[in-house]
C-alpha cells in the first residue's frame, strides 16, 4: 500500500485547493510552510467574492464535507476572504490571521480558537477528516484519469462520526 498523504495536502493542486474549489473559490495564495525552506505551503486562501456570513459559510462548508462544523464567531459575522488548512491546521493559525477573515480546519484546540479570536479571525473546524475529503476525491479522480480501472480502498474513518 502506497500513502501519498501529506505529499498531496502541499500538492499544487492539492488537498486545500481541491477544498476551496468545492466552495467556488478561485485559489490567490499559500501560508503554512511546512519545511525549513518555505517552498511547500500546507494553507490555500482565496477571496469569497462577495460578504457572506459565517452561518452561509458553514453551510457550504458543510455541504462540501458532508460533516457539521463549529465556529468561533456568530453565524451573523461578515466575512469576505477564506484561507483552509485541511486536517490539524490550529499551529498555523497565526499564520493567516493576516491575510484572510476567516480559516477552515480541524482538530482546533480551545486555546487556538480563543487566540484566533482575540486577533479577528473567525475559525471554522470543519473536522480533521472531512476537512481532507475534497482533496482524497479530487486525488481519487486524478489517479482514474491514468488507471481507469483504479479500485478505491481507502477509509479514513472519522471518530466523531457514526
Amino acid at each position: 500500500m502506497i500513502s501519498i498523504h501529506t505529499a498531496f495536502d502541499v500538492a499544487v493542486p492539492g488537498t486545500g485547493d481541491a477544498f476551496l474549489a468545492g466552495l467556488g473559490v478561485a485559489v490567490k495564495g499559500t501560508f503554512a510552510p511546512v519545511d525549513d525552506e518555505g517552498g511547500a505551503h500546507i494553507g490555500r486562501f482565496g477571496s469569497l467574492g462577495e460578504p457572506t456570513t459565517v452561518g452561509e459559510l458553514r453551510d457550504k462548508i458543510e455541504a462540501v464535507t458532508g460533516s457539521p462544523t463549529r465556529a468561533n464567531a456568530p453565524d451573523t459575522r461578515i466575512v469576505e476572504s477564506v484561507g483552509v488548512v485541511p486536517g490539524s491546521g490550529g499551529s498555523f493559525l497565526a499564520s493567516v490571521v493576516a491575510l484572510v477573515d476567516a480559516v477552515i480546519t480541524g482538530d482546533v484546540s480551545h486555546h487556538e480558537a480563543i487566540h484566533a479570536a482575540s486577533s479577528g479571525l473567525v475559525v471554522i473546524d470543519a473536522g480533521h477528516v472531512p476537512s481532507e475529503r475534497p482533496g482524497f476525491e479530487a486525488l481519487y479522480a486524478a489517479v482514474c484519469t491514468v488507471v481507469p480501472d483504479a479500485v478505491r480502498i481507502a477509509d479514513n474513518p472519522n471518530p466523531w462520526e457514526d
